[in-house]
């Protein structure tokens, strides 16, 4: 991902991305694919024939495609991979046409893998997604880096914070994560005098309640004159400096016979 950079008298304060259980529904979406496969291995073995494996994959493709469709709409996101399955599952069906033997998959089962294939590959990728998501946390402000092929940065000054909340479900207080809003200002719009938010989202961060103690700290301090936060930034060295000589310690007694 990179080297985070710091400025001068800045300080590194935490690190995190988003809990692997937040991307639950993703995960589980994605073991979905196997469900195109197994129809497409159906179709070959009702079909049979010579080109049991053409049909089995067409049904795989438009089943995939349509419901990786439907999905990103109910979702409302965008998406390509309904059309990347699509192409492999008709891409298939050229080579079967050309005669081309599958060795060694017989009919029934090629479609079956190439929904697992689909599934593990649209698994892999949401892993990516989720890892890919860092966020730098400083005294200073609040870094949010996304993006596996190409990066995308975003900062946020903490000293423009006006307000912190925290959301979280039941999966969520389980598991200690959830959403962190961070509210930059209120403005008024439009005729109906409606009130708009200026807003920082950071979904599904784990140990939400430790994450949202740190900017609450930080975005007292950045209000503080300069003389108190350095006394506040030199406690907090000394602090962990203590934690780090106490877990070392602890290490070598753990260590001794």
């Amino acid at each position: 991902m990179g080297k985070f950079r710091l400025f001068e008298d800045e300080e590194l304060v935490a690190r995190f991305r988003p809990h692997p259980m937040s991307y639950g529904r993703r995960y589980l979406w994605s073991l979905a694919w196997a469900i195109p496969g197994g129809l497409g291995a159906a179709t070959s073995l009702f079909v049979g024939g010579d080109h049991a494996i053409a049909w089995g994959l067409v049904a795989l493709a438009l089943s995939g495609l349509l419901a990786g469709l439907i999905h990103a709409r109910m979702m409302k996101t965008r998406t390509r991979f309904p059309w990347f399955a699509a192409a492999i599952g008709f891409g298939g069906v050229v080579v079967d046409l050309l005669g081309v033997p599958f060795w060694p998959f017989e009919a029934v089962l090629l479609p079956l893998a190439v929904g697992m294939g689909l599934a593990l590959v649209r698994l892999v990728g949401w892993e990516l997604e989720r890892m890919s998501r860092l966020q730098f946390l400083t005294t200073e402000r609040l870094v949010l880096r996304t993006g596996v092929g190409s990066r995308h940065e975003r900062t946020v000054q903490l000293k423009r914070v006006q307000e912190i909340r925290s959301e979280h479900g039941y999966l969520g207080q389980a598991f200690d994560y959830g959403n962190l809003i961070l509210v930059m200002g209120r403005h008024v719009r439009g005729t109906e005098a409606k009130v708009f938010e200026e807003h920082e989202a950071l979904r599904g961060i784990g140990r939400l309640g430790e994450i949202k103690h740190q900017v609450e700290q930080l975005v007292e301090e950045t209000k503080l004159p300069q003389k108190d936060r350095r006394r506040r930034v030199d406690e907090r060295r000394v602090k962990e400096s203590m934690r780090v000589l106490a877990r070392w310690m602890r290490r070598g007694q753990r260590s001794r016979p």
